[in-house]
């Protein structure tokens, strides 16, 4: 949804996709790359020669990355908080613009990792309007989506406090127990993250999936949707997202697509760019999900698109994927065999 928000914002002129970020995001005006890493003697680094642009962030592009995906940056964020109080506040921050300044991966553009890169397209789309992210999206998403039950703080809305789903978890030998008693403390990290930390229903969601897939998109422009569902990668960029996704400990990073799938990444998800047989899935269609085995994906083309909701951890979950997997082969097959038509 942040993707969607930063999106509209190049759509009203307030930056655009290209230039530098750091007009709007200083933070990342002279980023270093990590070389290597020894946590007793700190970090080896090196400036960038690239700049940071929007399309490398919503790509996961730009040489940012999550710490829990790489083990470098795992390490380095360790070091980072042992060297002072102000980096162990930084780091335990629920401000974004402070959890997530660390160094780069690689050169900006000339690599692949899931990234804070849409963490910081939030910072952005807040930043050049003047709103909080939860406002924004709320006044030009939420809203006109009629997603009354989607916000980035539930604790405001007693309501939907008993809503709220409990976390499972899943031991190596498959016996589920439940996780934190309380919920929301589970959640209570960066708040207002772009990239995670928003609560919603599968009701919601699907609403937000059914307006991109919709004959008539009613929160983007034509000629924005078609960029959105475009590969948007560099050849250096694909190579990498192509090399991460043939990794066994990449399982699931593009849902239930085959290693060896041709991929590539648009400005919101992944795009399997050639047809997947094993489930019917069109060439073009976008997909990703979130961390507790939440996936979805749109097929715009066809005016199709689903949602598989859970609360299991760890990520990766293989028969939370089998179950993915039917469902979307029987959406496909009701399509194919002429049931409900386009949305």
């Amino acid at each position: 949804m942040a993707s969607v928000a930063a999106l509209q914002c190049v759509e009203r002129g307030l930056f655009t996709l290209d230039e530098p970020v750091e007009r709007l995001l200083p933070e990342l005006k002279s980023p270093q790359i990590l070389l290597k890493i020894d946590e007793k003697k700190g970090p080896t680094l090196k400036p960038a020669t690239k700049k940071i642009t929007l399309r490398q962030m919503l790509t996961h592009s730009s040489g940012l990355s999550y710490e829990f995906t790489h083990p470098k940056m795992f390490i380095w964020r360790r070091w980072f908080l042992k060297q002072s109080k102000e980096n162990y506040r930084l780091t335990k921050s629920t401000d974004p613009a402070e959890a997530y300044q660390a160094p780069l991966l690689f050169e900006p553009g000339e690599g692949w990792a899931y990234s804070t890169g849409i963490d910081w397209a939030g910072v952005m789309v807040s930043r050049a309007t003047g709103l909080s992210l939860e406002e924004y999206m709320r006044k030009n998403i939420w809203d006109p989506l009629g997603m009354s039950s989607t916000t980035f703080y539930p604790e405001r809305y007693p309501e939907l406090l008993p809503r709220l789903a409990a976390m499972a978890v899943r031991d190596d030998n498959g016996k589920l127990s439940r996780g934190v008693e309380n919920p929301l403390k589970a959640y209570m990290g960066v708040r207002e993250g772009g990239g995670g930390g928003c609560f919603s229903t599968a009701n919601d969601y699907i609403k937000f999936l059914s307006a991109l897939c919709a004959e008539k998109c009613p929160i983007l422009k034509e000629e924005t949707r078609e960029l959105m569902f475009s590969p948007n990668l560099s050849p250096a960029a694909k190579k990498g997202l192509m090399q991460i996704h043939a990794s066994p400990e990449a399982f699931g990073l593009a849902g239930n697509v085959p290693i060896g799938t041709d991929l590539d990444y648009g400005l919101g998800g992944i795009i399997n760019v050639e047809k997947v047989p094993s489930t019917g899935r069109a060439a073009g269609t976008m997909q990703w999900g979130g961390l507790p085995n939440l996936m979805w994906f749109v097929n715009r083309g066809d005016g199709i698109c689903g949602a598989y909701f859970s609360q299991l951890l760890p990520s990766g979950d293989k028969r939370s994927f089998e179950l993915y997997e039917m469902y979307e082969r029987a959406v496909m097959r009701e399509f194919r065999s002429g049931g409900r038509g386009r949305l």
